[in-house]
């Protein structure tokens, strides 16, 4: 350090202190903000994160309380670059031999860390950008369902975290090295406590420790619908958002141990653990019932009109696919003459179980426990036509639009029809 500046630091009034003290850091915050939105790596992740989520929601119809989730898969190739972008930028005066230059500017090594991590609020908005993007790109498509606030907060979360894992690690491993082996490793801790931690186990009921992964898939096997799975999303986001501010405390303790770090790292780690010892444990069985209720006294929970001599029925989430489902019934009844259309003809929505957290003895004595052993001879699930949680979009949607078509009596049904298929149709009898 200079004599000048010390001489400067030492004359400046004590009402401009804190202001002294705030305004090189937010100052080196915009700057290094604006070149961590702007570094090569995460440019160049963007269109990896446009085309993962329009791969993993095309050729469905949107259904937005699960396309919520898909957000935050669609933002970890983001995430993965914001910290190699942050580990470098956090190193550049290490990499490029000007530590010593530093010394001659009004800002601490504490302040100039504190800055890295405030630029990572540069990379969270842009991931927040890409979700409304998102959100907007489905709101075209015709979505049923309303997302989760926390779901779709959940991505820019983790990009977060990434970004104060790059800076801690910066401070603590300044190797070049060091940002592609924290990808590279946190990549593997993703995969193994989302599908391997729930090998072996029933397919409803997965390892609970998977919540303790930065991106949660809504169900380790199947396509339950988000109505009967049990996500602790707003505590999951306390855990990334307390992970962060943990990974941030401890990059600033490498530098100067003051009281305040301490105790925000201290706090930090207090609400990590909490929030992540309860996402672990299993849904109860209140939740569970509650679920099931939503299978087993369907009528409360639906909604019915009547179009054209045929009742639809459907989940008040997916009511807006009644018109999907009159599309691909109306023109078959309409071909049909007179005296041998079918006067009972119903579209009674079912919801998957399978890869949910609804069992099998929640279900005993009702028609939904069917799902757990198909049966086409001895199968309850009903006479009406069954569509389930999916439906097809563009090219798929035609299979969905035959699994439903109603077959008057005496012809046989379409042999792609699975009875027994919660998502197919059951021939009116």
């Amino acid at each position: 350090m200079s004599i000048i500046t010390a001489g400067v630091r030492q004359s400046a009034p004590r009402a401009h202190v804190a202001t002294r003290q705030r305004s090189p850091v937010w100052a080196l915050a915009r700057a290094e903000g604006g070149r961590l939105v702007r570094h090569p790596i995460v440019v160049g992740s963007i269109p990896f994160c446009v085309v993962t989520f329009v791969l993993v929601t095309w050729s469905q119809a949107p259904i937005l309380s699960r396309d919520d989730i898909l957000t935050g898969l669609a933002l970890l190739p983001l995430a993965a670059a914001v910290l190699l972008a942050a580990h470098l930028g956090a190193t550049r005066s290490h990499r490029h031999g000007t530590e010593d230059l530093y010394q001659g500017t009004v800002t601490t090594a504490g302040q100039r860390t504190a800055g890295h991590l405030i630029s990572i609020l540069w990379a969270a908005a842009l991931a927040m950008i890409l979700v409304v993007a998102a959100m907007a790109y489905l709101a075209t498509l015709r979505p049923v369902g309303r997302p989760d606030p926390m779901e779709l907060v959940s991505g820019p979360m983790v990009t977060l975290l990434a970004g104060a894992v790059g800076v801690a690690l910066a401070r603590w491993w300044r190797a070049a090295l060091a940002g592609p082996v924290a990808v590279v490793a946190l990549a593997g801790l993703e995969i193994f406590l989302v599908w391997q931690t729930s090998a072996g186990r029933p397919e409803n009921d997965p390892n609970p420790i998977r919540w303790l992964a930065p991106w949660v898939p809504i169900a380790v096997s199947g396509d339950p619908p988000r109505e009967l799975v049990v996500r602790p999303s707003a505590w999951h986001l306390a855990f990334i958002a307390s992970l962060a501010i943990l990974a941030g405390g401890i990059a600033l303790l490498r530098e100067r141990v003051r009281v305040r770090a301490v105790v925000t790292t201290a706090a930090a780690l207090a609400v990590v653990i909490v929030a992540g010892s309860v996402q672990v444990h299993a849904p109860t069985a209140a939740q569970r019932s509650a679920q099931a209720d939503i299978l087993v006294h369907p009528q409360r929970y639906q909604t019915c009109q009547t179009r054209g001599g045929v009742r639809y029925c459907a989940y008040r989430a997916y009511a807006g696919w009644i018109d999907r489902w009159a599309a691909a019934v109306t023109p078959v009844l309409a071909r049909v003459p007179a005296e041998r259309r079918p006067g009972d003809v119903a579209v009674v929505q079912t919801l998957s179980v399978y890869g949910s957290d609804v069992g099998e003895a929640e279900l005993e004595g009702s028609s939904a426990a069917s799902q757990f052993g198909y049966n086409p001879t001895t199968d309850n699930l009903g006479a009406a036509i069954s569509p389930a949680n999916r439906w097809g979009r563009g090219k798929d949607e035609g299979l969905d639009e035959l699994a439903i078509d109603p077959s008057p009596p005496g012809c046989p049904p379409h042999p792609g029809r699975s009875p027994k298929d919660p998502g197919g149709h059951r021939p009116i009898r």
